[in-house]
């Protein structure tokens, strides 16, 4: 499992937040996938492993971005949270994210690659105080050897309410 990161105790490097992503399949093998094939379900998580919904991912205070890690294990009580049909995937990879500011434009970067350790990936998106982000997180399959397909998650959107 990948340790969350904090940085707030660096001189002039502002923190980022950390939540866990999970990518979800369904439990039994569908005949035909279908188009959904083409995009993976998550489910995220705090850095203490309480569900959150994709529409609610805020920065802690002083933080001036959202880091997505790749979780390999989760608790018992993480996989107790998980609606009933779904099991993680563990056959994708986190490959890179997009972002594009919602409301206005900030003139901030939109596409983000993944670093990879251990076979999973984080990525981190900054998000400008009093902003929401549209995110796009970018799974590859399968999670090694050679991509032979990228498949997005459904959009979830990241806040910073800081100076609010």
């Amino acid at each position: 499992m990948i340790e969350p990161q904090n940085n707030a105790d660096t001189v002039g490097i502002q923190a980022t937040t950390v939540y866990f992503v999970v990518p979800l399949k369904p439990k039994v093998a569908q005949a035909d996938p279908g188009p959904t094939e083409n995009l993976v379900q998550c489910a995220y998580f705090d850095s203490s492993w309480q569900p959150v919904s994709s529409k609610q991912i805020n920065t802690d205070a002083n933080s001036g971005s959202i880091t997505f890690q790749q979780q390999g294990q989760m608790p018992a009580s993480a996989l107790d949270t998980l609606d009933e049909g779904v099991e993680p995937d563990k056959g994708v990879a986190l490959f890179s994210a997009v972002a594009k500011t919602l409301e206005f434009d900030c003139k901030m970067p939109s596409t983000f690659m993944a670093v990879t350790r251990k076979g999973l990936g984080s990525v981190e998106v900054p998000v400008e105080s009093r902003t929401t982000r549209g995110v796009v997180l970018i799974f590859r399959r399968p999670a090694e050897g050679g991509a032979q397909k990228l498949i997005a998650t459904a959009d979830p959107e990241i806040r910073n309410g800081s100076g609010t």
